[in-house]
Parts: C-alpha cells; structure tokens; sequence
C-alpha cells in the first residue's frame, strides 16, 4: 500500500529559516564590523541572539520529528529502493546544483592539495547527481563509494576552517560557517547509511534530524546573505560572499528532505539488527 508522509517538517525548516534569516539579515546590516569581522563594540550581546535562536529552533525540530515517527509518515520508513518514481530525480538535482556550486567555489581557491580534493569532491557530487538522474532506484554503491569520501572530505575541511582562525569563536561568520560543515558532515555520513541500505531501527531518525539541522544553519547563512547583498546596500560593504560548502550543504540537505517528505512509500526498510537490538 502506499503511503505518504506530512509536509509539517518541511514547513517548520522553511519557516525556521526564514525567522533566522531575517534575524542575521539585521544583525549583517546594524551590528558587525565587517573589516575585523567582529561585532561592533557594544553590541556584543545582540550578537549572540541568532545562536540563541538556531538552538531554539534546532531543539524544536526534535519533538516535531519524534511525533511524525510516531504517526507512521513515510518518511521514516520508507527504504532507498521503495519510493516514487520521481524521487531519485529530486535528489538528482539537488546534488547537480550543490556540485556546480562546489567547482564554482573551487575556481577562486590557491591551487594545493585541498583545492584538487575539492575539484574531486565537486565531480564526485555530480557523479552522484547524474546517477540519480537516470534511475528511479538510487544504486547501493554511492553510499559506500561515494558518500564516505565526501564525509572525510568535508571533515578535513571542518578540522582547516577550525584551526585557520584561532578566534573562530569569536568570529560570527565564520562561526556559522564552522558549524554548518560539522553538521554537514554528520548529514553527509547519516545519508550514506541510506544510500548503500544499511539502515537500523533508529537511522532514518538520524537521518532526518542531522539534514534538517544542516538545513537551518545552512540554510541560514546563504538566505540572510542573499537578503543582505539584495537589500544591505552601504550597510554591508565588505562582507563576505557565500561560503560554497555551506551553500554545498544548503542544496543537498534540501533536496533530501524534499525527497523523503514528498515521496510516496512502497517499500519499508529492511533493518539491519545490531547485537545490541537482538539482546533486548
């Protein structure tokens, strides 16, 4: 039988994303300093309100996801080799735009080891999206082939944007920044799970909870960008342009959200029992 699933998480994202951006839009246009990248002096505690606000709305998704597991929406259960037929090609997309963006970004960088792991990276995702593109069933081997290097890639990257800038923490752009490829690399490596079909009762959950994460923050950064460099004018001079692998993550995370909570089930996971599942 096929089922379908609520659109209620897609909503809340979209809603979560538009309420930070506006708060960020704000803060981009009244409160930093875009030379040192710093807040302004004083202004240090209004700074702090857009974390408070991600944590909010980040904590929130939780109980939202748990309430759809609950009423059994697709989304949860549906398997990688089960769902409707256009599914593949929405995912398909979305990894085709996030490696154009990816190469776009790679253009300006020095030429080093990371830029050249980078360019694999970008072909590696369009790889995946022209898979994606001509099956209706995405084949096992991306998780493992595929999405797995991706992991380890932008996990290489997490660790250089950290130990880049010593006062990250203090920078607020590219504390986002920061943060959005550590969940980024956690969506990327919960989705490879779905790729190769290696699922347990508690991964889908995963899943959901780490794209939709990587969703706000990402989502975040690139919205209330986009509003500042369109509607900052003077206010924003010297900002710095869109980060590609947040923006990279803003596509995928999308798109696999999109395809999970707009797809029709049918066919459930076939879960892989852990040792600690059959104890019990």
């Amino acid at each position: 039988m096929k089922r379908t699933s609520s659109k209620a998480v897609l909503f809340y994202l979209l809603g979560a994303v538009v309420i930070a951006s506006l708060v960020r839009f704000f803060q981009y246009v009244s409160i930093m300093d875009f030379e040192t990248g710093y807040y302004l002096l004083g202004s240090e505690a209004a700074g702090i309100l857009i974390y408070i606000i991600l944590a909010v709305l980040s904590a929130l998704l939780v109980p939202i996801c748990i309430i759809g597991k609950r009423k059994n929406d697709a989304a949860y259960t549906v398997s990688s080799d089960g769902m409707g037929d256009h599914a593949t090609q929405i995912l398909g997309c979305s990894f085709l735009a996030a490696a154009v963006v990816k190469l776009i970004g790679q253009l300006s960088a020095e030429f080093d080891l990371m830029a050249a792991l980078g360019y694999l990276a970008a072909l590696l995702t369009a790889l995946v999206g022209l898979v994606l593109l001509g099956r209706k069933e995405p084949p096992a081997f991306i998780g493992g082939y595929i999405g797995i290097p991706l992991s380890v890639y932008f996990f290489l990257q997490t660790a250089i944007c950290f130990n880049s800038d010593l006062t990250v923490l203090n920078h607020s752009d590219q504390l986002l920044v920061l943060i959005s490829l550590v969940l980024g690399t956690a969506f990327m490596a919960s989705v490879s799970r779905f790729f190769a079909r290696i699922e347990t009762r508690n991964s889908r959950m995963r899943e959901i909870i780490t794209s939709g994460l990587t969703f706000i923050v990402s989502g975040t950064h690139v919205l209330s960008k986009l509003m500042a460099f369109l509607f900052g004018g003077s206010a924003v001079s010297g900002m710095q342009e869109i980060n590609p692998d947040t923006a990279f993550f803003a596509l995928t995370s999308a798109g696999f959200l999109i395809m999970l909570f707009c797809t029709e089930k049918r066919k459930e996971i076939t879960y892989i029992i852990t040792e600690e599942e059959e104890n019990s």
